[in-house]
């Protein structure tokens, strides 16, 4: 077994599933899917404004016990990344942590033991999670897919995820009056106007931002505007990344944005928005990952939060319980993403006896 996982793993990686490469991520899932060929297994590939993705189980109703989620898309990188190797017992290379590996328990999974259990289990793979997830995971909960459990499969050193926080994404932009630099009065500079206007927004947060689940986080991504230093900038634009922990924090930073578009000639417009995610009734399901955690891996694990958000918010949103509950990794989207290949194996025999009992 474990000699597969690391050859599905390595396989995986090779193929280079940047969202914007559809072909390729046509092509691993149809790999995927072949590697059920020769099972009694439910699989079917759907398709939502292009992106493919495709759902395994052993029932062909769309009610289940428990799913599996993970996706396939991964962060661009130079192609170096794309060829795996293994290096004291980790496998490097795009996608290992981030998160092919589990891609490959989750197959594993679904043919050693999802195919003789009694209970209904499916898996989604999905193609588009590192851009928002509405055409993979939200598509197919939205074509009808429902469980009593489900569990997002992405690193976590199997501690359990219960919270993420909710997501926005914020374009300001402002309009001035253009003239040259050398008379500064002549003219309106939307720069200096912008930046008054994001100053004011941002005392509105903490000072010293820190890990904390109770307050927002406001980051400042992009900032564009003007032509030359010698000239007035006649229009200018930023884009605000907020993260935040209830609706109604949500809509204490919205009002505040609504009072500074009041006294300054600026606009906002939301560009993106996720809800935050709460696991909700699953306190019989994690005791029971918990037990098995401890006698497999000699470790107990945490309940906690994230700062980031996945498609585990997707199924909150529909109150279906989720957790996020995955391997052992690190230095994810960038060059040297690892997975430790012990924690696989711990991983695989904690699922499995999950399903089993």
């Amino acid at each position: 077994m474990k000699k597969e996982l690391i050859n599905i793993t390595k396989k995986l990686v090779e193929f280079q599933t940047i969202s914007s490469n559809k072909s390729e991520l046509q092509k691993c899932l149809e790999y995927i899917q072949n590697y059920f060929i020769s099972t009694k297994l439910f699989s079917k590939i759907f398709y939502s404004s292009g992106f493919p993705s495709l759902f395994i189980s052993n029932s062909s109703s769309k009610k289940m016990d428990l799913i599996l989620n993970g996706h396939i898309d991964v962060v661009d990188g130079a192609k170096i990344q794309f060829k795996p190797f293994i290096k004291n017992n980790r496998l490097y290379g795009r996608g290992t942590i981030d998160m092919k590996s589990s891609i490959a328990i989750m197959m594993i999974i679904l043919k050693n033991v999802a195919q003789n259990s009694t209970k209904k289990i499916g898996a989604m793979f999905v193609c588009d999670e590192e851009i928002f997830g509405e055409n993979g995971t939200k598509y197919l909960l939205d074509k009808g897919y429902r469980s009593k459990f489900s569990i997002i499969t992405e690193e976590s050193n199997f501690d359990i995820v219960t919270k993420q926080k909710g997501q926005i994404t914020i374009k300001f932009e402002a309009r001035g009056k253009s003239g040259h630099g050398s008379q500064p009065w002549t003219g309106k500079n939307a720069i200096e106007n912008l930046i008054s206007s994001y100053k004011q927004l941002r005392r509105s947060f903490p000072k010293d931002q820190k890990s904390s689940w109770e307050k927002p986080t406001i980051n400042l991504g992009i900032i564009k505007g003007g032509t030359a230093a010698n000239v007035i900038p006649d229009e200018a634009e930023l884009f605000l990344d907020i993260r935040y922990p209830s609706i109604s924090k949500l809509e204490t930073v919205l009002k505040k944005m609504d009072k500074i578009i009041e006294n300054h000639s600026v606009s906002y417009s939301i560009l993106s928005k996720t809800f935050p995610m709460y696991s909700g009734d699953v306190d019989k399901y994690v005791k029971k990952l918990i037990t098995i955690t401890k006698k497999i891996k000699n470790k107990k694990s945490k309940l906690k939060w994230t700062n980031y958000c996945s498609d585990a918010r997707y199924f909150s949103e529909k109150n279906m319980p989720v957790i996020e509950f995955g391997p052992t990794g690190g230095d994810y989207h960038s060059d040297n993403e690892y997975v430790e290949i012990d924690s696989l194996i711990k991983y695989y025999g904690i699922l499995k006896e999950f399903i089993l009992t």
